[in-house]
């Protein structure tokens, strides 16, 4: 009986063990993902590119309009100084002129859309930015939780693994073997509690032979479904 109950109390403090470095290492890669402040560099790289882009794109259509707007002039000129010296000249350069006004209507319209565009644009990086210092802010704070989470897992794991030499002392070799060659093959679990004639591990009910040794744990118990060692508290 004795033995059994050395081997529960191990696999209790083994499953504890587990417990804390499962949550160690979820711990370690949260405090070691920064993806998401990546991502938000990235969206904010990509929308700055995207804005100069658009404010050059409007810099150079203004300059097709000044340009336009300048060769309109000129046939203005050319149209109102007598410098034209028949219909032929006066038409094709009123040709010309409608042209131009269409071309000029055009890009001024583009501009429009530019302007619009950077207008969005504008507001979503200062949004973005924004975003970005909560995210820093929130950041910082989540890395200090952690890192002060991480010291005090790292304390337990240590007091268990101590406590765990401890409870080794008590248990003979050969069934340490048996022990841990279950917690291998069945999920860290090597004891299972015994309640109401049930294995409390696989669910299911004991034999009345299987419930019998279990009671008087004479020898080491197993469940006849899923070889676990039985303990019945």
């Amino acid at each position: 009986m004795e033995n059994i109950k050395h081997l529960y109390n191990l696999q209790k403090i083994d499953s504890q063990i587990d417990t804390l470095k499962s949550i160690f290492v979820e711990s370690e890669d949260k405090l070691s993902d920064r993806s998401e402040l990546i991502d938000a560099k990235i969206n904010i790289k990509t929308l700055k590119s995207e804005l100069t882009t658009s404010e050059v794109n409007l810099r150079l259509n203004q300059n097709k309009i000044d340009d336009i707007e300048q060769r309109i002039a000129g046939l203005e000129k050319r149209l109102y100084n007598g410098e034209l010296r028949n219909n032929r000249e006066i038409e094709l350069t009123q040709n010309e002129q409608a042209v131009l006004v269409k071309q000029k209507e055009e890009f001024e319209d583009l501009s429009l859309q530019l302007m619009g565009d950077i207008e969005i644009k504008d507001s979503n990086h200062k949004d973005l930015e924004g975003k970005m210092s909560d995210l820093l802010k929130d950041r910082v704070k989540l890395e200090a939780s952690l890192k002060s989470q991480i010291e005090d897992l790292k304390k337990q794991i240590t007091m268990l693994e101590q406590s765990r030499i401890k409870a080794l002392q008590a248990i003979s070799k050969h069934i340490l073997v048996i022990y841990e060659s279950l917690r291998k093959s069945k999920a860290g679990i090597a004891v299972a509690v015994v309640k109401g004639g049930i294995c409390d591990a696989c669910r299911i009910s004991l034999s009345s032979s299987n419930s019998q040794r279990v009671a008087e744990a004479n020898e080491l118990p197993r469940c006849g479904s899923c070889q676990r060692i039985l303990y019945a508290i």
